[in-house]
């Protein structure tokens, strides 16, 4: 069964990365050409700006996951149902925190913008992007916690991809008949709206939560254990636009959120292979299986590695001509910066290759005892990316994140397997990894410059040209994967074969 639930996460995975990534290129392509450069890095620096409400929450989505494995494993109906009413309640106070929250934002962030936006255009659009926000903390998040730490991700993630379809649509139709951008994200909140709300009752509905149960508000203590976690990653997402809103104008903030939307694309991809499996490390744990984890997160920890090669190699090469298409007749900034791009795939790879380590550590809640690192992994982010954007603007931000993106990375890996595995003999087979991935790496870029570049010309020939890099870019891991994972090749043939006759 827990093999089953895997590939549903996965598959229901590929279905909402599929939507998300379509939609993520669409919309801001007809705001930018419909509203210009500066109203698209507005909305990207309120949506920032508005998550960091999240610091309130302290991590507890973690450790709210990790406090259900056992209960959910157990079948333990009473457990259960203190833990959650426990998150909810934690959750509605955030909610109405929340709303102070804005209150205090609508006054004061038009000010960082008031010279290329009116107070009350602005605070007005910050409202409307909140309600969404509002809602999943009062509704959703504590549902979302249950449903996935059951191994059930996929209900939520089905719902959020019918969401951002349904919100991608009203948003064309709208956009093609002139109304505003703040009637545009009104409708928007709407659609986003009722994700919650269906996976609030759904959990109500499917699993047996006793509200009359006494709160379990020990598992809240635990939070402070967990917010150098939830710091660290929420600056590596948030801090970056912040940087550039204060220290640069909206419109380089635009130029990052267009890239972001390749590096992004190319995170998710690896991401929902690991992501899969987190809830499966949770119950490897409860139930003392340490050696299948082993075998598991070793599997997981090639696959990413391997996939991320492939996807972020390839990006690198066929970035810039995508930019050039993607902001054909924009005119405002001057959005090519290749050096950025590169920097920030770079990054971006090595915060994917350490998930499954991350994953597998806050299944086992081992939230005090990796917190230095996190705390460190935010100082060098806030540090460095605050000094060089000074010099440097997008460039700046973007050594930072790739500097503190690397370091995290090293930290996970010697954690896992000095601290939560106690095998030393695992560093060496990482190291080896890591040179494999040099030596693809290579060679994908030398076989790169041997084609020819991917073409501006129109979406439908980036689209061909870029697949012709990425097919070669994947048969040259292949080959390697052959060559030097052939134990793994085989492990991943058998899981498949298992899940595919469990599933008949």
């Amino acid at each position: 069964m827990r093999s089953k639930k895997v590939m549903y996460n996965l598959l229901a995975s590929i279905v909402e990365l599929v939507i998300v990534t379509v939609s993520s290129f669409i919309v801001p392509h007809y705001v930018i050409h419909a509203y210009g450069s500066g109203v698209n890095g507005l909305i990207s620096s309120i949506t920032q700006f508005l998550s960091y409400i999240a610091l309130i929450e302290s991590g507890i989505g973690a450790i709210g996951r990790a406090n259900l494995y056992k209960p959910l494993a157990d079948r333990d109906t009473i457990a259960l149902s203190g833990a959650v009413n426990a998150l909810e309640n934690f959750y509605r106070k955030v909610s109405y925190i929340f709303l102070g929250y804005i209150a205090l934002l609508a006054m004061l962030f038009p000010l960082l913008v008031n010279n290329e936006f009116e107070w009350a255009y602005t605070a007005t659009l910050i409202l409307i992007l909140a309600f969404g926000t509002f809602i999943q903390y009062y509704f959703g998040i504590t549902s979302q916690t249950v449903a996935q730490a059951d191994q059930r991700k996929y209900i939520s993630l089905l719902l959020h991809a019918v969401s951002v379809l349904l919100n991608m649509v009203v948003t064309i139709v709208l956009i093609n008949l002139g109304a505003g951008i703040h009637t545009v994200k009104l409708c928007s909140a709407f659609v986003y709206a009722v994700r919650p709300m269906i996976l609030y009752f759904y959990v109500r509905r499917h699993y047996r939560i006793d509200r009359t149960v006494k709160p379990r508000n020990e598992i809240l203590r635990q939070r402070w254990d967990g917010l150098a976690q939830h710091i660290a990653f929420f600056i590596h997402k948030n801090t970056d636009i912040a940087v550039l809103t204060i220290l640069t104008n909206v419109r380089e903030v635009s130029v990052y959120s267009v890239y972001m939307l390749a590096v992004s694309g190319c995170s998710k991809i690896v991401n929902m292979f690991s992501a899969s499996l987190e809830p499966a490390f949770g119950n490897m744990i409860a139930k003392g299986e340490k050696e299948t984890l082993r075998d598991r997160v070793g599997l997981c920890t090639t696959l990413s590695l391997q996939v991320a090669v492939v996807l972020f190699t390839t990006a690198a090469l066929v970035v810039s001509p995508f930019i050039r298409l993607y902001t054909r007749g924009v005119t405002d900034v001057n959005y090519l910066r290749p050096s950025f791009g590169v920097i920030m795939l770079i990054a971006e790879g090595f915060y994917c290759i350490r998930m499954p380590f991350q994953y597998a550590v806050y299944a086992a809640g081992h939230f005090r005892q990796t917190r230095n690192g996190a705390i460190m992994e935010a100082v060098l982010n806030i540090v460095i990316s605050v000094v060089l954007a000074s010099f440097c603007g997008l460039i700046g931000v973007a050594i930072g994140t790739l500097v503190s993106m690397a370091f995290r990375t090293i930290q996970y890996i010697f954690y896992y397997h000095d601290r939560l595995l106690e095998d030393h003999k695992g560093l060496k087979t990482e190291v080896r990894k890591g040179c494999i991935a040099l030596l693809e790496i290579a060679a994908i870029i030398g076989v790169g410059m041997l084609l020819p570049e991917a073409s501006s010309a129109s979406y439908p020939a980036w689209i061909l040209s870029s697949l012709v890099t990425g097919a070669a870019s994947a048969l040259i891991v292949l080959l390697f994967s052959l060559l030097f994972y052939r134990k793994e090749c085989r492990a991943l043939w058998a899981f498949v074969r298992r899940v595919g006759r469990k599933s008949r």
